[in-house]
């Protein structure tokens, strides 16, 4: 009995052996390590890829350029390459450990002595001038085109339209700026100038008539031609006050009197439209204000009136009319005032305007009517007992 029994069990043992089939590494292995193995192939390896595949299946076709073997099925049916060449951009390509670039993406630096004389391909090129120092680029093809430098200078032809900025050209670096602009009879060669009163050489000149330089440059005379049919009246944009008269002045006083309407006799060169009335004030004072207008000559007719401009702060002050006032070439009183007499101003420098007007008339003074919470309206009367240096005012459209 026990012999048949071991024979059972080594033929139950021999038959275990005989039937045992392929493992599933799927379902019956965990944490497989590859690692000692002779060799390992985890890839279908070919040279035509299969005709059908599964999402997630991987081949490597052994007749590809090395580099781009590898292939993934990332839908049914559909295989694409894993591994090749890497781009960056147009007209540069990474192909394994090397960088390639297109001529027409790659800057070219040239250099010489002197403008650039070489053709050139445009978004490429440039060129350093080594004498001057001048950076230039390919604009077009064969054309070169000077970078301007942040700090540069031109010559007087090469400036031929637009506008500079105070920053740029400040008011102490030229002697024509804004609206204080003189001219010296060496800088008029040319041209038609309007004229508001004749001169001394001309007694036929007529107000508000243009007149121009002499061919000889020594005089001025009339050009009824150029103005057409014997000129025309003349109207202007703005006028600074008082006109003429010196470039603006870095020049200051205060008032030195509460409400005092001081007044200066202007002249108007021009027909205006006026709708703001603009200042400088040097010096403020908290809740200080200044009113500044024009009266006729009689002093009878208020015309311009700022209504209050705040003069807590200094700086460029500006008041907006309510509505447009249309002015005409003459004489007028200039008249201007604070609530606080520590306010200072930018004022002219000049305390005579003889020459400008009739002699022998009061040019400066102060209004017997004062400021009373807005310029009066009429002056009163003028009193010359006191007077403060004119103002510099601006009258624009």
């Amino acid at each position: 009995m026990t012999k048949t029994i071991v024979c059972l069990l080594t033929l139950l043992s021999h038959g275990l052996l005989c039937a045992q089939t392929a493992i599933d590494l799927r379902t019956q292995t965990k944490n497989v390590d590859f690692s000692s193995a002779a060799t390992t192939k985890p890839f279908k390896t070919g040279t035509v890829l299969p005709a059908s595949c599964t999402t997630g299946e991987t081949f490597f076709k052994s007749d590809a350029t090395p580099g781009r073997n590898l292939f993934g099925c990332v839908a049914a049916n559909t295989w694409s390459l894993l591994s090749g060449d890497y781009t960056a951009g147009s007209g540069i390509t990474i192909t394994g450990g090397v960088i390639s670039t297109d001529d027409a993406v790659t800057p070219v630096y040239y250099s010489g002595s002197g403008l650039p004389a070489i053709g050139c391909i445009p978004g490429r090129d440039y060129y350093v001038d080594t004498t001057s120092g001048n950076l230039y680029f390919c604009q077009a093809a064969n054309s070169w085109s000077k970078v301007a430098n942040s700090v540069h200078t031109h010559q007087a032809g090469d400036v031929t339209s637009g506008q500079f900025a105070d920053a740029r050209v400040p008011a102490s670096a030229v002697t024509q700026h804004q609206s204080a602009l003189q001219i010296g009879a060496s800088q008029i060669v040319s041209g038609v100038h309007p004229l508001a009163r004749g001169g001394t050489n001309q007694s036929s000149w007529t107000a508000n008539r243009c007149v121009q330089v002499s061919s000889d440059g020594s005089r001025l005379e009339s050009a009824a031609g150029a103005c057409g049919g014997g000129g025309g009246a003349v109207t202007a944009t703005y006028v600074a006050l008082p006109f003429p008269d010196s470039l603006f002045s870095t020049s200051t006083t205060n008032f030195g009197a509460v409400n005092r309407l001081f007044l200066t006799k202007v002249m108007l060169p021009a027909s205006i439209q006026v709708n703001d009335i603009s200042i400088r004030v040097n010096t403020g004072a908290a809740g200080a204000s200044i009113y500044a207008g024009l009266y006729s000559a009689d002093g009878a007719t208020k015309l311009l009136d700022s209504g209050p401009i705040d003069a807590s702060s200094a700086g460029a002050k500006t008041a907006t009319l309510a509505a447009t006032v249309s002015l005409q070439p003459g004489t007028y009183w200039l008249a201007y005032g604070a609530t606080d007499a520590n306010v200072s101003v930018f004022v002219h420098t000049s305390s005579s305007n003889a020459g400008l007007l009739v002699h022998n008339e009061v040019q400066y003074g102060y209004a017997t009517n004062p400021i009373s919470g807005g310029l009066p309206a009429t002056l009163g009367g003028v009193s010359t007992g006191s007077y403060m240096n004119p103002i510099q005012a601006k009258l624009e459209n």
